[in-house]
């Protein structure tokens, strides 16, 4: 079939009625599971070989339409004696989660706030900020949800962007708030604290263990002069006594939260997420075999202001009824303590997260197979040798599975495809959930270009990751033209994702990603090079602890640059380093081609992570540059 064929045959698929394409896919899932025969197109989007990992009810389930508090109200119906959360110990049933949301959603509509109105929340995951976000769900409001540790200047800039009026804020980001909320058109500020959730009579002894752990971080708790303007969490729901408020119809595409990007692709932006593509994730998740079951329990250590922990902490585990184990603060010295405390069916987190749980001594008597049922990771690549190091470490503490990786982004709900129990290939990003469809599309020749080429590659040829399906973002706020750069509408009349992430799909529709063109290193004689290759070799010497390779200016040509790797040590083997180097030279040399293997290395005793544990490739490049000017300026000093 050459490309004029295909895309006149991918334009008729478009144009299926949704039934018929759900016939269509049945008829595929028996295709690729041999039960009927044909020749299969080698392209992914027509073929989709991933769906013989899912079962008839899964391809032929529709998404709901409904709000995402209709949906969840109506789950947790029957089960109201249910434990909904556990915060610091203490339990709150299901009831009384859905009458703290009718409350909270009663004092918004007191204050003013309706349907289609912006209130920022700057806060991570507390029992409130849970209310809240589905208190806005009800009244067909958008929840802000924004990171507290940016600096100030940052925070108003989230305000004032969105256009938000009200604003629900952690009682310790009051510092940097008061002195930028005047600059801002926020008409009340609504302050939550880590005691709101405690019990009366425990409130003084929480209160002094926890002066102690923010003493610890360099933080206080604030002294706030609350009146009309600054309300305490009980001050606000007291406002709501004399109000009901009436509960938002749902209608398509309806905007219920911002999350921001993490700016690997440019400056960050707010991403609008809706009922619709948030309910899609849940069907979708309940379709895999990763045994998510009402009852059980979350380790939710992911802050809601990302889209991974709104999507999984707050919105997933309250809509499928899992006890949602709330940590407001997540502490990677208390990771094990409170996996030791909690024992949790099911852990969200980053690899840098497991890696160093690995290794806590904390964890040397711990049994797996007493309690979890599924532990993932995402947010970042889980690189073959630190995988491997962490699926021993499970498998020794009885834990027969595999950790499950996945793959997403910000503007498709956090996660696009995963790895299954049946499906677990070390190395690959899973298989596609089962509503959506990813293929990979040829690269434009001008990789600056705004322009898509929509020529589809063949299985395990490289190109750019893209995806269809129903969990796409609304747009990013009031950034049309950005927008627009992401989201493609191709030729066939199918909504496309564009990841500007390098990656092949091979016939059994397993996905594998090799970096990102944003951290393409293009050499000085223009070889394209890709660090994610260059790490997963240097990961695979048993002396390497971290390993991130960034591209430096080529002293001898003004165009490119050349690779170089910046390595983390395991302790015991740091004074080692010329020895190593030689080593890493020698295996790269012999495991990667000639033109890509780093020019440079350098050796450093950590390495700077992003808010949610990734290695940040952009300040490690920093760091190298600002060395590189230092020993420039060493030399003239000379």
């Amino acid at each position: 079939m050459n490309n004029n064929d295909l895309q006149k045959y991918k334009t008729k698929l478009g144009s299926l009625s949704l039934n018929e394409q759900k016939m269509r896919d049945l008829h595929l899932r028996n295709l690729s599971l041999g039960k009927v025969q044909g020749p299969p197109t080698n392209y992914a989007s027509v073929d989709k070989p991933w769906l013989k990992y899912y079962d008839e009810t899964a391809i032929k389930s529709n998404i709901p339409q409904k709000t995402l508090y209709r949906y969840s109200r109506e789950n947790a119906e029957c089960f109201l004696d249910d434990i909904a959360m556990d915060y610091y110990g203490f339990n709150i049933t299901t009831k009384k989660v859905f009458e703290n949301i009718d409350k909270v959603a009663n004092s918004l509509t007191s204050l003013g706030v309706k349907k289609g109105d912006v209130v920022t929340i700057c806060s991570p995951t507390f029992p409130e900020t849970i209310y809240a976000n589905f208190a806005l769900m009800k009244i067909g409001a958008i929840a802000n949800n924004i990171d507290p540790r940016n600096h100030a200047n940052g925070i108003k800039e989230d305000i004032q962007k969105v256009n938000s009026d009200y604003l629900i804020m952690l009682d310790i980001a009051y510092p940097k708030i008061s002195s930028i909320i005047n600059d801002t058109k926020v008409k009340n500020v609504i302050c939550i604290s880590y005691m709101d959730s405690i019990p009366i009579l425990c409130k003084g002894i929480f209160k002094r263990k926890l002066k102690q752990k923010l003493n610890k971080s360099g933080l206080n708790i604030p002294k706030i002069n609350y009146g009309d303007f600054y309300l305490n969490w009980n001050q606000f729901l007291k406002q709501g006594k004399n109000y009901q408020a009436e509960e938002c119809e749902y209608s398509p595409n309806m905007p219920v939260a911002m999350v921001r990007t993490g700016g690997t692709t440019g400056a960050p932006k707010s991403v609008i997420l809706t009922n619709d593509s948030a309910l899609s994730l849940i069907e979708q998740y309940k379709a895999t075999d990763l045994g998510l079951q009402r009852g059980q329990s979350l380790l939710n250590i992911m802050p809601e202001f990302i889209a991974y922990g709104w999507t999984f902490g707050v919105v997933m585990a309250t809509s499928l009824g899992i006890k949602n184990i709330i940590i407001p603060q997540f502490d990677q010295n208390e990771f094990a303590d409170n996996i030791i405390k909690y024992k949790p069916n099911h852990i969200v987190g980053v690899p840098t997260h497991y890696i160093y749980l690995s290794r806590d001594k904390k964890m040397e008597n711990i049994d797996f197979s007493k309690f979890l049922t599924s532990i993932s990771a995402g947010g970042d690549k889980f690189l073959e040798e630190s995988e491997k190091e962490f699926n021993d470490f499970l498998h020794q503490h009885h834990y027969q599975k595999n950790v499950i990786v996945g793959y997403g982004l910000t503007e498709r709900n956090s996660s696009v495809s995963t790895r299954l129990n049946k499906c677990n290939t070390i190395g690959s990003s899973g298989v596609p959930l089962v509503k959506n469809t990813i293929s990979v599309f040829k690269f434009p020749e001008d990789k600056t270009s705004d322009v898509v080429n929509e020529e589809e590659v063949k299985y395990k040829e490289y190109g750019e990751v893209c995806i269809s399906g129903p969990s796409s973002m609304l747009e990013y706020y009031g950034n049309l033209e950005e927008t627009n750069k992401v989201q493609k509408i191709h030729s066939d009349g199918r909504l496309w994702t564009h990841t500007k992430d390098r990656g092949y799909i091979d016939e059994n529709g397993i996905l594998y990603i090799n970096g990102r063109t944003k951290n393409m290193i293009i050499r000085p004689d223009g070889h394209n090079v890709w660090p994610l290759e260059m790490e997963n070799v240097i990961l695979s010497h048993d002396k390497v602890q971290d390993c991130c390779v960034v591209g430096i200016p080529c002293s001898t040509s003004i165009h490119g640059e050349l690779p170089r790797a910046v390595v983390v040590l395991k302790k015991e083997y740091a004074n080692e380093k010329d020895k190593i180097e030689k080593e890493l030279r020698t295996l790269c040399s012999s495991m990667l081609p000639e033109r890509d293997v780093p020019i440079t290395y350098s050796f450093r005793d950590s390495l700077p992570l992003t808010d949610v544990g990734k290695i940040n490739s952009f300040e490690v490049q920093k760091m190298e540059l600002n060395s590189e000017k230092g020993k420039i300026k060493k030399l003239e000093k000379k």
